[in-house]
């Protein structure tokens, strides 16, 4: 949502409260969703990392 400045008469470039508030809280609703998603992700590579060294270990001969 882009941001709509207007300027009042005595020159002060000022945006609405409610717009910046709507704006930010999109953003932040982004952001939690992306942290939340890449914590999603990295849980499962570092299983499989884990796991797959686990196995190297176990696995005599193996490097």
């Amino acid at each position: 949502m882009p941001l709509a400045p207007f300027t009042l008469p005595d020159g002060r470039v000022v945006m609405l409260l409610d717009t910046v508030i709507t704006r930010e809280t999109a953003t932040a609703h982004y952001i939690v969703a992306a942290r939340g998603a890449w914590h999603e992700c990295r849980s499962a590579v570092t299983y499989v990392e884990d796991w797959s060294a686990r196995l190297r270990a176990d696995t005599p001969g193996a490097k």
